[in-house]
């Protein structure tokens, strides 16, 4: 499986720029599919991200966006569901 990007998200620079993502804040992208929008945020702020998409194929893009910003971001195959208890145990205070 290719992971150069097929799918450009809709509207990211106006969601970045109404986000205005700031440095060390954390960001939640829980549909994360190709990871277009957590790629933009990470290169407008040294903020951080923490992603799911329930896709097995997301995990290819993911890998790609670990190697490119490291501790920055972070990734999880699993359902939006489950965030309550990904949280809890990724001992993410942001959401608490």
């Amino acid at each position: 499986m290719t992971t150069n990007l097929s799918h450009l998200p809709v509207m990211v620079d106006e969601v970045v720029s109404y986000l205005k993502p700031k440095n060390k804040d954390l960001y939640l992208d829980g549909t994360f599919g190709q990871g277009g929008y957590s790629q933009k945020i990470l290169e407008s702020a040294n903020c951080n991200i923490f992603a799911i998409d329930r896709d097995i194929q997301s995990e290819s893009y993911a890998k790609e966006i670990k190697k490119k910003f490291k501790s920055r971001f972070t990734f999880h195959q699993e359902k939006l569901s489950n965030l309550s208890s990904l949280i809890k145990k990724e001992q993410i205070k942001y959401f608490d």
